[in-house]
């Protein structure tokens, strides 16, 4: 019983912030994007070996930039997408684990935005707000 008025809290607090123009930014959280059927997939859920490449990538707000990590060499291609769904930076990037790549937003206005990463046929979705 004290676990579901936690839980219920919980999405409450959720549903708030999700509301809210607060936004919570480390880190962006990628998941693959559905097919033409809208279906995710086999093993969604679970951490499949394309899931293990990805990179990690953290929304710095303080400083307005996307922090990707990886550790292994990979050569990626990323574009954000602002609410209006265009297209206001793009780039490929090679990251390897001896050092994180940087990618500014700082000259994006506030807002909420969608990052896209291209790598291995497959495009990967995750969001932020600045």
């Amino acid at each position: 019983m004290k676990t579901d008025y936690i839980l219920r809290g919980t999405m409450a607090l959720a549903m708030l912030f999700a509301s809210s123009t607060f936004c919570v930014a480390d880190p962006v959280l990628l998941k693959p994007t559905p097919d033409e059927n809208h279906d995710w997939g086999e093993g969604v859920g679970h951490r499949s070996p394309a899931l293990t490449l990805l990179p990690s990538v953290d929304y710095d707000a303080a400083n307005f930039r996307l922090t990707f990590a990886t550790s292994i060499t990979l050569f990626i291609t990323y574009e954000i997408v602002d609410a209006n769904e265009n297209i206001v930076a793009s780039d490929i990037l090679s990251l390897s684990s001896s050092q994180p790549e940087i990618v500014s937003v700082s000259n994006l206005p506030e807002g909420d935005y969608t990052l896209l990463i291209y790598m291995g046929g497959e495009t990967y979705i995750g969001e932020f707000c600045k």
